[in-house]
């Protein structure tokens, strides 16, 4: 889901202020858009296919009998009892979708770096979260986030090339990189 985001460019003489929304997947169509959908009451067999919540499935090769109709509902048949499919693609591989981000805490970081990319130190010179007020969520099931670094925090940051990486790390322990690119700090005058 991590991708490389553009190289943002600020002063140290303001407060850092930038949305952003997160997505997941690619921005495209996936191939089997022309695959009919599951449908309760359609007898399946071992060369059936159909999509489900925009999966792609196949039918289970060596399920007996060779024709079958998926019982109750195609979720069931899928998590539980005789699994009769393979889900063989992903939708969200293929379309863009918002990341969730309920009850997930924030964070960046910004770390000083050669002109190459390569690190100087592994100490960040600035960092920021959810939970000190400098990385807000503001639309938590449409991705949607900002940062608001106050300028008596990024006034002492040196002007320079650095890496940066925005994560989320949510309730059940996962942290996903969710952002992460170039940042140059520029010298303000003030």
């Amino acid at each position: 889901m991590t991708a490389p985001g553009p190289i943002f460019r600020v002063s140290n003489d303001e407060g850092w202020y930038r949305n952003f929304s997160f997505q997941m997947g690619a921005a495209s169509a996936p191939p089997w858009a022309g695959v009919p959908a599951w449908a309760a009451a359609k007898t399946y067999g071992p060369s059936s296919a159909c999509t489900y919540n925009g999966d792609l499935y196949v039918a289970q090769p060596g399920v007996t009998p060779l024709t079958w109709t998926s019982a109750g509902t195609f979720g069931a048949d899928t998590q539980g009892g005789v699994v009769r499919w393979l889900r063989v693609g992903i939708g969200l591989a293929w379309m863009r979708a918002p990341y969730p981000l309920a009850d997930a805490t924030l964070s960046f970081a910004i770390t000083p770096v050669r002109s190459d990319g390569t690190l100087t130190t592994r100490t960040p010179t600035l960092t920021a979260s959810t939970e000190d007020g400098c990385f807000l969520i503001t639309n938590a099931a449409q991705g949607g986030v900002r940062l608001a670094i106050p300028l008596a925090r990024t006034i002492d940051v040196p002007a320079g090339l650095y890496a940066y990486a925005m994560y989320a790390t949510h309730p059940d322990g996962r942290v996903v990189r969710l952002r992460y690119g170039f940042w140059t700090v520029d010298q303000g005058v003030a």
